[in-house]
């Protein structure tokens, strides 16, 4: 048995290569997942995100490559003898069971003690807050509670490494906001390895430990939440995590080994980046909504006081109220729109604009992220 105590995964994939036909699927992919990490795969449909669970789980093999769990090679395991379990979109419970006998099925065909099956049932459905359902049907359960029903069915086998396939799709919003913080904290509570797969963004950014960003079969980053959204390894990544809003440039100039100086849009910019760019490089200039500062403009004047000097000019498109912060889409006079959000204060002067009124548009320096034009549009 590996020993995690020195940091040895507790699941591995070696050069896994899958196909399906003529499609590759994934192509010499390698991942590592450390002992007791919420793992979440991230990436478009078709990116191999459910792929990599299905070879995980056993439910396909691997055309080429090794899969190690917990430091045994199972290429040739079937699904009973890997120590992992999987919760599916659609949960998959007995209709025609309660919650109780759903939890005890997997222990009953393994011919577990009587007196242990209720001990670990009894245990598991006490974790997700359901000890006092135990005897209602699927049918007679809300959405999240069926949800947790399938999360102690899985548990209660106490495997190695729990699978989730996109298992919070069929909630609404506010349900599925609240089984995203309750799947974190039963995953900290049991310390199991959690692998789960996702499209969204904001379940990713909100529940990982490490997020596995996917196109195409490829891992294009990986990375904590943190690094994945301020620091995105390539435009793709900029993109398909959460709003961004990207600028052109072209170098001009450099100092100081990490100061640039760039024609952004047709503005003169002092930008900060520790890549290596040459004079006459393009760049792209990447942004988030939040790192933007708008201020109205009067008689072609910031209203505060504050330079214009290197900053944007548009006028308002768009304004959207949303609670905690204020939503603008404004169009630039280069022709580009952009997206800016700011925490709202009703007592702020500089919330005053409105749509149509002129603004300008600049950020904290040393906030935006500068990644070398490569000439391609991300998908």
């Amino acid at each position: 048995m590996a020993d995690h105590r020195n940091g040895n995964p507790i699941v591995s994939l070696k050069r896994i290569t899958k196909r399906f036909g003529d499609k590759t699927v994934l192509a010499g992919l390698d991942l590592d997942v450390r002992n007791g990490e919420f793992l979440t795969l991230l990436g478009p449909s078709g990116c191999g995100k459910t792929t990599i669970l299905r070879l995980l789980a056993g439910f396909e093999s691997p055309d080429e490559g090794d899969i190690f769990i917990d430091g045994r090679r199972v290429n040739d395991l079937a699904p009973n003898q890997r120590h992992v379990n999987i919760v599916f979109q659609s949960f998959a419970l007995f209709p025609h069971m309660t919650a109780l006998n759903n939890v005890a099925f997997g222990l009953k065909m393994k011919k577990t003690d009587r007196a242990e099956i209720r001990q670990r049932v009894d245990e598991a459905l006490r974790m997700v807050k359901l000890d006092d359902l135990a005897d209602r049907k699927p049918h007679q359960l809300s959405g999240g509670q069926q949800q947790r029903v399938a999360l102690a069915r899985a548990v209660v086998n106490r495997p190695k490494v729990l699978l989730l396939d996109e298992c919070l799709n069929a909630l609404d919003y506010k349900l599925r906001k609240e089984m995203q913080i309750e799947l974190k904290q039963i995953q900290r509570r049991i310390g199991i390895t959690f692998i789960f797969v996702t499209h969204s963004q904001e379940e990713a950014l909100s529940m990982s430990d490490r997020v596995i960003v996917m196109r195409d079969g490829q891992i294009e980053q990986a990375g904590t939440p943190r690094q994945v959204y301020e620091t995105p390894a390539n435009l793709f990544v900029a993109r398909f995590v959460g709003e961004i809003n990207i600028f052109d440039g072209i170098v001009t100039g450099r100092e100081n080994g990490s100061t640039l100086f760039a024609d952004v849009e047709g503005v003169g910019c002092t930008l900060r980046t520790p890549r290596s760019f040459q004079t006459g490089d393009r760049i792209k200039v990447l942004l988030r909504p939040e790192d933007l500062r708008v201020t109205e403009l009067k008689n072609g004047q910031a209203v505060d006081g504050t330079s214009i000097d290197g900053k944007f000019m548009g006028r308002v498109l768009e304004r959207t109220y949303k609670g905690m912060t204020l939503d603008s889409l404004i169009l630039l006079d280069c022709g580009k729109k952009i997206q800016a959000s700011e925490f709202f204060d009703e007592e702020d002067p500089s919330f005053d604009y409105s749509i149509g009124e002129r603004v300008a548009v600049g950020w904290v320096p040393s906030w935006e992220e500068i990644l070398p034009d490569d000439g391609k549009e991300p998908l």
